[in-house]
């Protein structure tokens, strides 16, 4: 397998729509937004996203490709702190392609992102359940920071909060 990472383009709406429809389907309970939700969104919105995440500086989509397959996504934002925190979110790896060190590339790829944007820390959370995304991002050198929420979109799930150096 040689899959190649790349950041969005603003042309990639449709596959972006189609891969976060199989993430939200694959893992429910790791992200914020519903499957159904975001199913009913128009191409026009993704299309939208795909341009805004192409032109923003202060936003990276970096997705995974094997061949012509989208087998991986991560989103990247640079925090209104001075610059000085990114924070990562909807890390996704398609479930026949996990634990091939991936993820890990698509963190690393965040990170490196981040620091060239001035960045110093990394942060991000993570639903308390999910077992298999806490450790990738202990391997990876994420520690807990001792705050804990409910999910804003569902508070019966708590999100825990994890920072790393970059």
């Amino acid at each position: 397998m040689t899959v190649r990472l790349h950041r969005l383009r603003a042309g990639d709406a449709a596959p972006l729509r189609e891969l976060r429809l199989r993430a939200l389907a694959d893992a429910p309970a790791a992200f914020a937004d519903s499957l159904d939700a975001q199913r009913r969104l128009p191409l026009d919105v993704w299309t939208g996203w795909a341009s805004a995440a192409a032109e923003d500086a202060g936003t990276v989509i970096i997705v995974a490709v094997d061949n012509v397959r989208w087998v991986g996504m991560i989103v990247g934002r640079l925090l209104a702190d001075g610059g000085e925190t990114a924070w990562l979110e909807a890390l996704w790896v398609d479930p026949g392609t996990r634990r091939r060190r991936l993820g890990e590339r698509l963190i690393e790829a965040v990170a490196e992102w981040a620091r060239e944007g001035g960045a110093v820390r990394l942060d991000l959370s993570v639903t308390e359940g999910n077992a298999a995304a806490r450790a990738l991002y202990a391997h990876a050198g994420f520690a807990p920071t001792g705050r804990r929420r409910p999910l804003p979109a569902d508070t019966a799930r708590i999100e825990i909060f994890l920072s790393r150096k970059l």
